[in-house]
């Protein structure tokens, strides 16, 4: 359990390193033109999670869900993201979403789960085997090695961590242009 809880550890520090890469753009919602450096692929995936009836999208107006999904356990201020605005952890019971704000408007820039409570709108979640995400994600990710899978389309990645064919992490990240 201590190294499974280092591993996620890990993996989210990295993510909060990857999050704060300098943003070409502000406007990241609908940003699929099919061309990002041929790395884009279509998938079936969806950039959001459902969460008791909310739901948590990528670049969507955080203000908004957080008031919806009520008080987090914890909340921490991360710093100034490549002067794109303040990140800041949100820390639920089964997530960590984290938002980039920029004078008056704050956007859902990750979430990251953390244990099989919260699973994706296709059904898979942490614990289930790398075959059941290409299954219900698509056998053709972005990405595909040991240790990940991972789904973009336009601006946002799916990141599914894998330790011996099961996932042991999932991200959703808006990823820079």
């Amino acid at each position: 359990m201590k190294k499974f809880l280092a591993l996620l550890l890990c993996l989210m520090m990295a993510f909060c390193f990857v999050a704060c890469e300098d943003k070409k753009t502000n406007n990241r919602d609908n940003d699929d033109d099919g061309d990002s450096g041929g790395a884009s692929k279509k998938s079936s995936v969806s950039f959001y999670v459902n969460y008791n009836s909310v739901k948590i999208e990528l670049g969507a107006d955080a203000k908004a869900v957080l008031a919806a999904l009520g008080a987090p356990k914890s909340s921490s201020p991360m710093g100034n993201c490549a002067g794109q605005g303040t990140l800041t952890k949100y820390t639920y019971n089964s997530f960590d979403i984290y938002t980039v704000s920029n004078g008056n408007t704050e956007t859902i820039d990750q979430i990251t789960l953390l244990d099989d409570a919260v699973k994706c709108p296709e059904g898979v979640g942490i614990g289930s085997a790398s075959a059941d995400v290409l299954k219900a994600c698509g056998a053709n990710p972005t990405k595909k090695s040991d240790t990940g899978i991972t789904y973009t389309s336009g601006s946002k990645n799916l990141i599914f961590s894998l330790r011996d064919g099961a996932v042991v992490g999932i991200d959703y990240r808006v990823i820079s242009g």
